[in-house]
């Protein structure tokens, strides 16, 4: 069995063009999306472009005097299960430190595909290395870990998540690659339209097969067009026997 998967933090509060992401990911062939920071209104507006059967939408916080963000999975498969679990400690809801992870669970073709989907801190690493944790300890066996984990490679939270079994899809298939290759943020530093920090992540547990994986590159995307839109760019995967438990 076979699954795309796209993760892609959407940077909702920036009004993207909905229109044109649902094309993005229409040309992906997505089974599986995974949204960090969109409102649940552009969760319905994709989801009805989509024709997706599911769209769930988890409040990660509600900054005050404008629409709460959240996370979001869209899929054309049924979720058969789905919880989301608080990450952060002490973070009232309309803080932006607050942060959460979706654990969802699909039916595809009778088999249940396990995603966990999250977006952890951004300006505290200690809060991040906690947050890690904090995920890895609930997670069922067998789950596809993605979202925007404000770490770069090789940083303590990868190196925590590598432990526990998972590794990072697209590093696995360039090893070696240079520094900046596969960058899927542009920092404020960065000039021109070529991002150089690598925070955004699919990562596969055991019996996961890495088909591809991929990031729009200036060599076959317009960068710019991406960079109008959010400050990350979208991470696809192609993955093989993620086939789960038979859906009871």
């Amino acid at each position: 069995m076979r699954l795309r998967i796209v993760t892609w933090n959407l940077h909702g509060s920036a009004r993207p063009d909905l229109e044109w992401v649902a094309k993005q990911l229409e040309g992906f062939g997505a089974d599986v999306v995974a949204l960090q920071e969109v409102q649940r209104r552009q969760v319905h507006a994709l989801a009805q472009q989509l024709r997706a059967v599911t769209a769930h939408w988890s409040l990660k916080h509600l900054p005050l005097g404008n629409p709460a963000e959240g996370l979001a999975v869209l899929s054309p498969h049924r979720l058969v299960d789905a919880r989301t679990v608080t990450l952060s400690t002490g973070a009232p809801f309309w803080s932006y430190r607050r942060r959460i992870a979706q654990l969802c669970a699909l039916d595809l073709g009778g088999h249940v595909f396990r995603l966990a989907n999250c977006h952890l801190a951004s300006d505290d690493a200690g809060a991040r290395r906690a947050q890690a944790a904090q995920l890895l300890a609930v997670l069922e066996p067998g789950t596809v870990v993605v979202g925007d984990l404000n770490a770069r490679p090789g940083r303590a939270v990868l190196r925590r998540m590598s432990r526990a079994g998972l590794r990072d899809a697209w590093g696995e298939l360039h090893p070696g690659a240079p520094d900046g290759d596969g960058a899927t943020n542009w920092r404020d530093r960065d000039r021109d339209e070529l991002p150089s920090n690598r925070l955004d992540y699919i990562l596969v547990p055991e019996g996961c097969r890495v088909v591809d994986a991929t990031v729009p590159s200036a060599a076959d995307s317009d960068l710019s067009r991406y960079r109008r839109l959010s400050d990350h760019l979208p991470v696809r995967a192609e993955l093989e026997s993620v086939g789960g438990d038979p859906v009871s």
